[in-house]
């Protein structure tokens, strides 16, 4: 897959970036596969991966101290999983698992706090 400004663009965190400022990003990322019932996440651990949907469905969870699960959101193409990530060590409160097979984009921490434009 070959990652052009215009396409990021479409993920609400890269709106406000230039094309040049999306054109440093791009050799940070990666595309990759997830498996159906692969787990992203789990809660109680700390991620600092940034994903962007490109195509598939992910699932939120929750378990109840009884066992019982919840999930708490759907996710899909054109949408962010983990965005505290880029800017925190948060311990995440929920348990991420691809509903298909699906690819996304991954942004990871240490290279998002190389630029200054993620403040602003």
């Amino acid at each position: 897959m070959h990652l052009t400004p215009s396409f990021l663009q479409q993920y609400p965190l890269f709106k406000a970036l230039t094309d040049e400022e999306l054109n440093q990003v791009i050799p940070l990322t990666r595309v990759e596969s997830i498996r159906k019932d692969a787990c992203l996440y789990l809660a109680g651990e700390t991620s600092d991966k940034l994903y962007f949907v490109i195509e598939g469905w992910f699932k939120a969870e929750r378990t109840s101290m009884d066992g019982r699960q919840a999930t708490l959101r759907f996710m899909g193409p054109g949408e962010l999983i983990n965005e505290l990530s880029i800017f925190s060590t948060v311990v995440n409160a929920v348990t991420v698992i691809a509903m298909a097979d699906a690819k996304v984009l991954i942004l990871a921490q240490n290279d998002a706090k190389t630029f200054d434009f993620w403040i602003n």
